[in-house]
Order: C-alpha cells, then sequence, then structure tokens
C-alpha cells in the first residue's frame, strides 16, 4: 500500500512538472458578456521561447461595480443614484510560490494565489427630488373660504461620495477545475475621501411669498469601497493548453438590472514586456458609413472597402513602454502605406493599434490572377510578430446594356467572371431582376415604340447598383457598358452617383464597349423615320443623333473620379450606315467612340461582338482585374483627369465645326491636356435618301417595294425591322444586289444595311421582304444613293517594292479630287512607330505628285492592325483610323492593343 502511495505520489509530480514547464500558447478565457478575448496563433515569435518557464505570472486584474437604481414618485418626485467602483490591481512576480496544479484525463485540479498592489476609487452620486402639493385656502369671507390656493413644495437633495486608496497586499485567488475557471479579490483596499451634500427647499403658491432655503456641507470619509469580490463558480472556460496567458473578462449583471461587475485579467509568465496577442479585422456594412463591425472570416470583404486592422497589445512589464507596430500584407510581400504605428501602454494594460487598409487591388496579383486569401502581418518592433488571415473579394460588376437591348445582352458574362476568378466574382446585368432597376431602350432590334430617356434609365442604373453594393457589401463597384450603356453610365456618374466615405468614387472603373460618346449617324436616319411617322417617344434612337449627343456632352461631363475607357471596334468596310469613308463598328464612328478619351484600344469586330469573351480577356479584364500596384498607380490617374477637368470637350469645342454628322476630324493623342478641335467645312460623305416607307407586315407574309436607283455612286438600303423580318435586294430584272438575312444575323446587326455588290440594271431597284415570325412586323425602309464623288482620307496596304517590308498608300480625296502638297503622319497601333508619307515616287506611292502618298514600315507578323493618320493642307485637317490586314490572319479576333 505504502508503495503505491509513493507511485501515485511520483506521477502527480511528475505530472505537474511537466505541465508548469511546458510552452503553451496563449490563451484567452471569456465569459458571459465578455467584450474581447486575447488570441495568439501558433505562428507567434512568443511561442519560440525557451521551453521551460520557472519564473511567475505578472499582469493585471481590474475590478468593476456599477450600482444605478432610480425612481419616480407623485408629483414627479424622482431618486436616482450612481456608483461606480475600480480596483486595478498589478499582479508581478515577488520569486515566491504562487500555487500548485495537478493534470487528470477531465482537466486540470488546483489554485494560484496571487499578491498585488492595488489602485481604487469609489464615487457615487445620489440625486434626490422630494415633492408635495397641498391646497391652501388664504382668504375668509363672510361667505366661507375663499377660492383655493395650490402650494407646492420641493425638496432637493445632492449627495456625493468621493473616496480613493491604495495596498499593497491584496488577495488574488484562482482556482482551476477541470476546464472551468473561477477568480475572487480579496482584502480589496479601504478608501478615504470626502463625503459632500447640498441641499435645499422651496414652496410656491403659499399665502405668503417664502425664501428657499438651502444648505451645503463636506466631511471626511472613510472605511470605503468594496471588501472583496468574486465571480460564480464554474462558468468561465479554461483551455488546459493555455497555461502561460490567463487572459479574457466576464460580467455580472444583477438580476434586477440594476448591479454590474466586470472581471478582467490579463496574466502571463515567460511573455516579453511588450507583446501582440491577435490581429483582427473590422469592415463597415453598407450603406452605414459610421459603425464598424468585424469580417466574417467566410465571406470576407470586397475588393476597394477599407478595413481597420487591430492588433491587441499587452504590456506585460512594470513600466510604461513604447512601441511600434509595422503592418504588411505577406501573399504581395509589401508593406502597406504609412503602416508603421506607434504605441504607449501603461504596466499591465493592453492597447488595440488599429490601422486603416485600403483593400483596393488585393482581389489579384499584378498579373490578374486569383489573389483573394491574403495574410496581414503585424509587426512588434523589437518583439514578436502575429499573422491574421482575411479573404479579399472582387468588386461586383454592373453590366449596362444599350439599345435595343436587355439584360439577355450578358448572358454569358457570369461565366467569363467565373472562370477569371471564381464564384466569388459576380455579375449584375440591369434589368436582369426588375425588382431591382429595369432600363428601357427598346428591348430588341426594330422597336420604334416609347422608351425611357437617358436620364430616367440613369435612375434606373442607380436601383441595380445600390442593389449590388448592399448585397456584397461592396462600397465600390466596376461598370461595363455597352453602346448607349456607356451613355447611360455617364449620366448617372455625372448626376447620380452618390459620394463615398472613403473619397474614393462609387464606381472604380467604367469600361464602354462601342459607346457612341459622340452620338451615331445611323441614329440620325432612322429617328428621322420613327418621327415622320409618328414615333415621336422612341426616346432612345432620337438621343442617339449626334446634334443632341453633342449637347449632351456639355452638361454631362463631371468624372468625378471615375477611370473610363473605351473599346472601338472596327469593321474592314469604311460605312457606318449611310455614312461613306468613316470607319467603325458599323453602328458607331471609331471618332465617336474615342472622343476625348485616353484609354481606348481597337479590335477588328462589329458592334453587337464586342461583348464576346476575347475582348472581354483583352479588354474588360485588364482594367478591372487589377492588382495592388497598378490600383494604386490608375487611383492616381484618375485623380490626375479629375483635378484637370480635361477629358471632356468644353461647350465651345463641342460647336466648333465639324460634318453633317458631328465628328471633329482631328487625331487624338495620349494625353492629360484637351486638344484643339480642328475647324472644318461640312463634307459631302453622306447620302441622299430616294425612298422611306414604313411597311407593316402580317405573320408569314411577303411583300415586294420599288427603290429607285442611280445612275451614278452607290446604291442601297437601311432596313429597321425585327429578327423575324428577312430582304433581299434585286435589279429590275430579277438579279440579287444583297441580301439581310433574319434571325442571329439581324441580332448582329441591328441597323441591317444592303449595299447593291454592283450597279442596277435600270433605274429602279427591287426590295422583297419576308415576315417569318407568328407575329405582325413593321418595317422602316430608307433607300439611298451615295455620291461618287464622295470625301476622306483613305490608307491601305500594298505590296512592297523592297523586301522585308510592307508599304502603306494614303489617299485624300475631296469632291473626287486628290489634295495635293498635304503633309501626311501617323503611326502604326501596336507598334507606336512613327511614319511619314510623301508624294514623290519613291516610297511605294505609285507617281510624284499625283495625290497618292506612301510610307514603308518594317515587316510585320501575319495579323489585323490598325493605322491612325493624320493630313494637313491647305488650312484643313482630317484624321482617320483605318485597318490593315498582313497575310492570312490565324488569331482574327485577338484585340489589338493601343500603345500607351
Amino acid at each position: 500500500m505504502q508503495q503505491e502511495i509513493l507511485r501515485r505520489k511520483f506521477i502527480g509530480l511528475f505530472l505537474m512538472t511537466a505541465f508548469l514547464s511546458a510552452n503553451f500558447p496563449a490563451f484567452a478565457q471569456t465569459g458571459r458578456g465578455a467584450t474581447s478575448a486575447a488570441s495568439r496563433s501558433s505562428n507567434s515569435s512568443a511561442t519560440n521561447a525557451k521551453k521551460t518557464c520557472d519564473g511567475g505570472y505578472t499582469g493585471t486584474v481590474n475590478y468593476t461595480k456599477t450600482v444605478a437604481v432610480g425612481s419616480t414618485g407623485r408629483f414627479g418626485s424622482s431618486r436616482s443614484m450612481k456608483r461606480v467602483y475600480t480596483a486595478n490591481i498589478a499582479i508581478r512576480d515577488d520569486g515566491k510560490p504562487q500555487g500548485t496544479a495537478s493534470v487528470s484525463a477531465s482537466g486540470v485540479s488546483g489554485s494560484f494565489n496571487f499578491t498585488g498592489r492595488a489602485a481604487a476609487s469609489e464615487n457615487e452620486n445620489l440625486n434626490q427630488l422630494d415633492v408635495s402639493e397641498k391646497d391652501e385656502y388664504c382668504s375668509v369671507t363672510l361667505k366661507g373660504a375663499g377660492k383655493p390656493q395650490r402650494v407646492r413644495c420641493e425638496s432637493r437633495l445632492n449627495d456625493v461620495r468621493q473616496a480613493t486608496g491604495g495596498s499593497e497586499n491584496v488577495n488574488v485567488f484562482v482556482g482551476l477545475r477541470g476546464r472551468t475557471m473561477n477568480l475572487s479579490i480579496n482584502n480589496l483596499p479601504k478608501l478615504s475621501g470626502t463625503f459632500s451634500r447640498e441641499s435645499s427647499s422651496s414652496c410656491t403658491g403659499t399665502c405668503s411669498p417664502q425664501k428657499p432655503i438651502g444648505s451645503s456641507s463636506t466631511t471626511e470619509i472613510n472605511n470605503a469601497g468594496e471588501k472583496s469580490a468574486a465571480t460564480d463558480d464554474g462558468v468561465i472556460p479554461f483551455n488546459p493548453e493555455s497555461f502561460n496567458r490567463l487572459a479574457g473578462t466576464w460580467t455580472r449583471t444583477s438580476s434586477d438590472g440594476n448591479t454590474i461587475e466586470t472581471f478582467q485579467w490579463n496574466l502571463a509568465r515567460c511573455a516579453p514586456a511588450l507583446e501582440i496577442a491577435d490581429v483582427r479585422f473590422e469592415h463597415k456594412r453598407v450603406p452605414d458609413p459610421d459603425r464598424w463591425v468585424g469580417v466574417d472570416p467566410l465571406s470576407g470583404t470586397i475588393d476597394g472597402n477599407l478595413v481597420k486592422i487591430k492588433a491587441k497589445v499587452f504590456n506585460n512589464g512594470g513600466d510604461t513602454a513604447y512601441a511600434n507596430v509595422k503592418f504588411s500584407e505577406t501573399k504581395s510581400n509589401e508593406a502597406l502605406p504609412d503602416a508603421a504605428v506607434s504605441v504607449m501602454i501603461k504596466p499591465g494594460e493592453y492597447r488595440d493599434v488599429e490601422y486603416e487598409w485600403d483593400t483596393s487591388g488585393f482581389a489579384w496579383d499584378e498579373n490578374r490572377k486569383n489573389q483573394s486569401e491574403r495574410e496581414i502581418k503585424a509587426e512588434l518592433e523589437g518583439g514578436n510578430t502575429e499573422t491574421a488571415k482575411i479573404k479579399i473579394l472582387p468588386k461586383p460588376v454592373v453590366l449596362v446594356h444599350g439599345l435595343w437591348s436587355n439584360a439577355a445582352a450578358w448572358a454569358e458574362y457570369p461565366v467569363y467572371l467565373r472562370e477569371a476568378h471564381s464564384f466569388a466574382w459576380k455579375g449584375y446585368p440591369v434589368g436582369a431582376d426588375p425588382a431591382h432597376g429595369k432600363m428601357s431602350t427598346g428591348d430588341r432590334p426594330g422597336n420604334y415604340k416609347p422608351t425611357n430617356t437617358i436620364y430616367q434609365n440613369a435612375q434606373e442604373l442607380a436601383k441595380q447598383i445600390k442593389f449590388a453594393r448592399e448585397e456584397n457589401n461592396a462600397w465600390h463597384v466596376d461598370v461595363v457598358a455597352h453602346s448607349m450603356g456607356g451613355l447611360i453610365s455617364r449620366q448617372y456618374i455625372n448626376t447620380f452617383m452618390p459620394p463615398v466615405f472613403d473619397g474614393k468614387p462609387e464606381i472604380t472603373h467604367l469600361v464602354m464597349l462601342g459607346t457612341p460618346n459622340m452620338g451615331s449617324p445611323c441614329a440620325d436616319t432612322v429617328n428621322e423615320q420613327f418621327e415622320e411617322y409618328g414615333a415621336n417617344e422612341m426616346h432612345a434612337m432620337r438621343e442617339l443623333k449626334p446634334i443632341i449627343v453633342r449637347a449632351f456632352n456639355t452638361r454631362v461631363n463631371d468624372r468625378k473620379g471615375v477611370k473610363f475607357s473605351v473599346l472601338i471596334g472596327i469593321i474592314p468596310v469604311p460605312r457606318t450606315c449611310l455614312a461613306e469613308n468613316v470607319f467603325g463598328d458599323g453602328v458607331v464612328p471609331v471618332e465617336s467612340a474615342k472622343y476625348n478619351l485616353t484609354d481606348y484600344e481597337y479590335v477588328p469586330r462589329n458592334h453587337i461582338a464586342l461583348t464576346g469573351i476575347e475582348d472581354f480577356k483583352g479588354f474588360v479584364m485588364p482594367r478591372v482585374a487589377v492588382g495592388p500596384k497598378k490600383s494604386r498607380a490608375e487611383r492616381a490617374t484618375a485623380l490626375l483627369e479629375k483635378s484637370a477637368s480635361e477629358t471632356y470637350a468644353s461647350a465651345d469645342e463641342t460647336s466648333a465645326p465639324r460634318d453633317r454628322y458631328g465628328f471633329a476630324r482631328y487625331f487624338q493623342t495620349v494625353s492629360y491636356k484637351r486638344p484643339t478641335v480642328a475647324a472644318i467645312d461640312d463634307e459631302p460623305n453622306g447620302a441622299k435618301l430616294t425612298t422611306k416607307k414604313k411597311i407593316v407586315l402580317a405573320p408569314k407574309q411577303s411583300q415586294e417595294i420599288e427603290i429607285p436607283a442611280e445612275a451614278i455612286g452607290v446604291n442601297g438600303v437601311l432596313i429597321v425591322a425585327g429578327t423575324g423580318v428577312a430582304a433581299t435586294l434585286t435589279d429590275a430584272g430579277g438579279a440579287a444586289l444583297g441580301v439581310s438575312e433574319g434571325g442571329l444575323e439581324a441580332v448582329k446587326n441591328p441597323f441591317r444595311l444592303i449595299v447593291a455588290d454592283r450597279k442596277a440594271t435600270g433605274a429602279l431597284m427591287k426590295l422583297k421582304l419576308q415576315n417569318f415570325a407568328d407575329e405582325e412586323a413593321v418595317v422602316f425602309v430608307a433607300g439611298f444613293a451615295n455620291s461618287a464623288a464622295a470625301s476622306g482620307l483613305t490608307i491601305e496596304t500594298v505590296i512592297s517594292a523592297l523586301p522585308g517590308q510592307i508599304a502603306l498608300r494614303a489617299k485624300w480625296i475631296e469632291n473626287g479630287a486628290p489634295v495635293l502638297n498635304a503633309q501626311i503622319t501617323g503611326k502604326i497601333v501596336v507598334q507606336a512607330v512613327e511614319i511619314k508619307f510623301y508624294d514623290d515616287g519613291k516610297h511605294d506611292d505609285a507617281a510624284a505628285n499625283d495625290g497618292i502618298y506612301g510610307a514603308r514600315v518594317e515587316k510585320l507578323n501575319k495579323g489585323e492592325y490598325f493605322v491612325e493618320a493624320r493630313a494637313e493642307a491647305n488650312n484643313r485637317t482630317k484624321a482617320a483610323v483605318a485597318p490593315i490586314s498582313v497575310g492570312p490572319t490565324s488569331t482574327p479576333n485577338k484585340t489589338i492593343k493601343r500603345g500607351k
């Protein structure tokens, strides 16, 4: 038996020794009503300390007791009392044993007794008002007592008790029982101080006036304060693996709610004087900018949100300490801007060191790859380091459709976003859920019925942006807009976009795809027909007329710091609806899309195709999926453009002479200074309308009409109709001149143009219209003839006389005649190499002085390129952008990037 007892003692001693000498990670115990708890991750440098610890605990234990009672009585009587007692106890390791503990399967059993120095105070304030009222008869007549008079008496009492004191021998007891702990404080210091009383009484309504009575007195008090305090047993969780730090808070509220007691303790052993215990994150919830809330580790926060990083720093030493905490992001391996924060902490206290972090760009790396999983490092100068993980998700992308369109235009974009990042990258097409905004721009090709104005559609866009922000808790979004959607987005930014508390614009980047920033000549022709036949409420078409957009630009020109970009489509045919020698995407001329924007690129695609995957990857993605460094650079650029207010032309410049479609022919270089718009005369590059008709086709009906044909020039028709209508143009003898199919072909080309591919036989052409749909179709037809004496600057490639080079030829024609002695310069966009054209017969330009200008460049790889050219002669200026092809193109859909 004796051997068994000795064996058990040995095992108990061995377990206790092993337990007390182990280097456990820090831990916080938290009780009911806890406000915060210190915690440390396992990579803290403090855990790399020596593996044995013979020292005792140091730190602080704080106790607060608040008693507040109040009552009301008759006639407005009241009584309120509030007493606040605080005791701050500093525990120091004096080298004496502090307690014992033993380990069992159920946890830890044992106790610790600490002796500490305490400073305590008590403040009590009592306010009491006693009120009485009664009727008093002040006069007596022959008929009896007079009218009673109401007497009101008030007695006021104000007691203030203030006491302080200290002690060197306060006892703190910590009891451990399995996986719970309790804490008690005994021998709290006796307090001394003063007791002050002020009293007064007064009565009103008395028969004879009475003066108020008042008094005040002050006396000394002793033996005030609390004697002891204790938590409840078995309610504070304790982690047996966290023995080196005992830290946490516990609150108890009495059943009547009048008394609140709070215990806060922070005891550590083998800890440095200053120590970071944990790192936490907070952000603000949309739309409330006044309240910080914790970041959910699972849902994270959104790129561009302001995040508050909070590092809890403890002072385990006996002196006030000063230090710096530096914050950095480990995945990008760079310090955050101005991320060194100074801190001063008194002995035994802790402070939250805070840093506000702009997360712009942190959903991505600099190569546009998913980098949402981020890690923040907080480094205490000369001390430990703590890290914490946070998830940064991409900004929502709001998708704004254009004319004759709806939310279905973006059907593939959610797939693009998901494949580029993850399911966390969300797109919000306006109109997908009408409850969150639905624009009206005609809905489908050929629609002539009433629509919203740009202003009204911008208000619908506002609803969608608001929903996207609130659903994702995103303070900022990106917007991708196609065609007229860019004008709607500009209206929203200029007129409705609200400020954000962090000073950054709500929309970080507006990416426009084929936006008619100076209108479209197609709208001139079609709107004229709509209004002629009574369709006067089709605002979407009317507001795309160049003259209307010119006025729009004079009043809608505030970008508010939003970064603008535009993608410009160019098809090989130099025609935009009836405008000959005008390159563009078939709907929007190059100059209209480019306007005064400095960030633009060209692609060899038509208007509708700009929302495809190629241009998402080649143009949209590089502008919305930006890493931290590029995000900071773009922010600086946007602020520069905002402060300069020079992105859009002024009213004076927009009224400068232009051609009949409102486009000034100038070449805009990359600059943040507003360019000078060259004044030019009207250009006869338009078309003569020979026919205007509105035709109603019953379901499955066909109809043939005659279209006059000019003997000189180019003939054709412009058709506005639904996708169920097909059209065939023939000459008088029935020979086909061109076809416009319905269905998908009509969706790709909303302004359906049939240009006769040869001269018509006779003075008439015939247009056959067929309605394949099961519903009535309304068709608008405009027949036209272009003059043979058109004007324009054109560029083409020819075979060079010199091997290894590419030859370009430029022709400037005015009224059918070449312009001589012109100065023509340009560049191939992708190479950004300046080019000069000559008319000397030596640069593949045919003969000297014949109005054909030539230039040679180094041989290019096979593919599609774009040439920007500028010509000057006789005080006239003309600019052009033209596509050129070199050999068979293997990748025709590749985005052609403009030199920056």
